[in-house]
C-alpha cells in the first residue's frame, strides 16, 4: 500500500500506550507495598482505588486502539482514492474506451461520457445499430456461454448519419464463488482504420485489373504480329539460300539480316505472350514424364556455337541416380535455354571467355536441383531483385549495347514457380552468378531413372 499523510502518527499512537502501561506497572508497584504496611479498612480502600486505575487504563488502551484502527480506515480509504483516480485519468485519456456489464448483460458503466446515455441498455439494442441479425446472433451465443471475445465489429449509424465501425473486445467476471457477475472490457472507433482498408482493397483492385488489361492487350497485339512474323522469317530464309534461284550476294546478305532480325523479333513476342498468359492464369502445362538429363544436352547443343565464337566452355556434370521428372518438356527447355543464354552471354562480357557449368543432382530430400554457374561480370546481391523483374535490366554498359528485354530471367523464374519450384540466384561482381532451379520431390518420378543417349557419354559432356 502506498504511503499517505498521518501514517506516521501510529508510532507516536504506540509509544504513549507503552508510557500508560509503564505507568500503571509502577503505580501497581507501589499501590502493592502500600497494602503490605496498612490496615485492613486501609487496603480495601486501596484496592478500590486499584479497580479503578486499571478500568481507566483498560479505557485508554482500548481508545488508543481504537484510534489506530480509524487511522489505518483512513490511509486505506486515501489509497484507495488515489488508486481509483489514477486509474480513471488513464481511462479518460486512452483513444480506447472501457465499459462493464451486469449479470443481465445490460451497460453499467462506460469511461466514455459521449456513451453514458447507453447505461442499462443491450449492445444489440442500442440505437443505429445495424450490425446485422446474423452477426449478434453468434455474439450472443458466445455471451450466453460466458466466453471471452477478442475484436468483435459491430456497427451503428449516428444521429447525424453517419456510420460508424467499432471494435469490442471483453471477458466475463466472477466472483469468489464462480458466481457470473457480468462482462467487463474495451471498445474502440476503427472507421478510419476500415475505410482506409477498403479504398486499399479497391486500389488493388483496381491495380489487377489494369494489369489484366495490359497484359491481355499484350497478348493479342502478340499474336496478331505473329503472323507477319513467320512469312517474313519465310521468305526471307528462301531468299538468303536461294532456294528460287540465284540471287545477289549483297540481297542475300539483306535477306540474312531480315531473318536473324525477325527470328529475334519472333522470340521477343513469344516471351511477351508466354509472360502475358502467366500472369492472367491462362498458361497451361502440358505435362508428361520428361527426361531431364537429354533435355539439358539437347539445350547445351543449341547454345554451342555461340560459346565457341566466344570462347566459353560449357560442361555438364550430373550427380547419381538423376531421375525422371513430370512437368511440361517445352516449358522445361525454355527455361534451361534461357539461364545458359544468360550464363554464356554475361560470361563473354569479359573479352576473354571463360566457363558456364550445369550440374543437375538428387537433393536430400529426394528433389531435384539443376544449377547453372557462369564466371561472368556477376552482380550486386541487390542487382538480383531487378534481374527478376519484367522488363527491367540492370545498368551497365554490356547491357545498353547487348541484346535483350530483360525477359529471360522473370520468365524462367514464373516457368519453374508452374512446376512448384523454385529460382534462385548467388552472385557477386566480377566472380560470376550461381542460379539453381529447384524442383520438389512431388515431381521427381520414383524409380524413373534417365534414359535416351548413353549416360557415360553425357557425363562431363562438354563444348568449347
Amino acid at each position: 500500500m502506498e504511503l499517505v499523510p498521518g501514517q506516521q502518527e501510529l508510532p507516536t499512537t504506540r509509544n504513549k500506550s507503552l508510557i500508560a502501561a509503564l505507568a500503571l506497572s509502577a503505580a501497581l508497584s507501589v499501590v502493592a507495598w502500600m497494602l503490605l504496611s496498612q490496615s485492613a479498612a486501609a487496603a480495601a480502600i486501596s484496592a478500590g482505588a486499584v479497580g479503578l486505575a486499571l478500568l481507566s487504563l483498560a479505557l485508554l488502551v482500548q481508545r488508543n486502539r481504537l484510534r489506530e484502527y480509524a487511522l489505518r480506515v483512513r490511509q486505506n480509504a486515501e489509497a484507495l482514492r488515489r488508486s481509483e483516480a489514477r486509474f480513471r485519468a488513464f481511462a479518460t485519456v486512452s483513444s480506447d474506451w472501457f465499459w462493464e456489464q451486469d449479470a443481465g448483460l445490460r451497460f453499467s458503466y462506460f469511461s466514455d461520457d459521449r456513451r453514458k446515455v447507453y447505461l442499462g441498455t443491450l449492445a444489440w439494442e442500442l440505437p443505429g445499430d445495424v450490425t446485422g441479425a446474423e452477426r449478434w446472433a453468434a455474439q450472443r451465443k458466445r455471451l450466453a456461454e460466458r466466453q471471452a471475445f477478442h475484436d468483435f465489429r459491430c456497427e451503428w449509424v449516428s444521429k447525424d448519419g453517419q456510420r460508424r465501425c467499432y471494435s469490442i473486445s471483453g471477458e466475463p467476471i466472477f466472483d469468489a464463488s464462480n458466481l457470473f457477475l457480468g462482462y467487463r472490457g474495451t471498445g474502440r472507433d476503427i472507421t478510419a482504420q476500415i475505410e482506409a482498408e477498403d479504398a486499399l482493397k479497391l486500389a488493388k483492385d483496381a491495380a489487377e485489373a489494369a494489369s489484366r488489361t495490359k497484359s491481355q492487350i499484350l497478348a493479342t497485339v502478340s499474336h496478331e504480329l505473329r503472323t507477319p512474323l513467320n512469312a517474313i522469317i519465310g521468305f526471307s530464309e528462301v531468299i538468303s539460300q536461294a532456294l528460287m534461284g540465284p540471287v545477289d550476294t549483297r540481297y542475300r546478305e539483306y535477306a540474312t539480316d531480315i531473318h536473324k532480325a525477325g527470328t529475334h523479333l519472333l522470340t521477343l513476342i513469344n516471351d511477351v505472350l508466354d509472360l502475358s498468359k502467366i500472369e492472367v492464369g491462362q498458361l497451361k502445362l502440358h505435362e508428361k514424364p520428361v527426361d531431364v538429363m537429354q533435355l539439358i544436352s539437347g539445350c547445351h547443343r543449341l547454345v554451342a556455337e555461340r560459346a565457341r565464337e566466344s570462347l566459353v566452355r560449357i560442361d555438364e556434370v550430373f550427380g547419381e541416380d538423376i531421375p525422371l521428372v513430370f512437368g511440361d518438356e517445352l516449358r522445361l527447355k525454355q527455361i534451361v535455354l534461357n539461364l545458359l543464354s544468360n550464363a554464356v552471354k554475361f560470361t563473354a562480357a569479359g573479352g576473354t571467355g571463360g566457363q558456364v557449368t550445369i550440374d543437375t543432382r538428387r537433393t536430400t530430400d529426394g528433389g531435384l536441383t539443376i544449377s547453372i554457374t557462369d564466371t561472368g561480370i556477376g552482380m550486386r546481391p541487390e542487382d538480383i531483385p531487378v534481374a527478376l523483374s519484367p522488363f527491367r535490366q540492370l545498368d551497365n554498359a554490356f547491357n545498353r549495347r547487348s541484346e535483350g528485354t530483360g525477359l529471360g530471367l522473370p520468365l524462367a523464374k514464373m516457368l519453374v514457380e508452374l512446376h512448384d519450384g523454385v529460382l534462385e540466384i548467388e552472385s557477386k561482381v566480377g566472380i560470376g552468378t550461381m542460379v539453381h532451379v529447384r524442383l520438389p520431390k512431388e515431381r521427381v518420378l520414383p524409380g524413373g531413372a534417365a534414359s535416351g543417349m548413353d549416360r557415360a557419354s553425357r557425363q562431363g559432356n562438354t563444348s568449347l
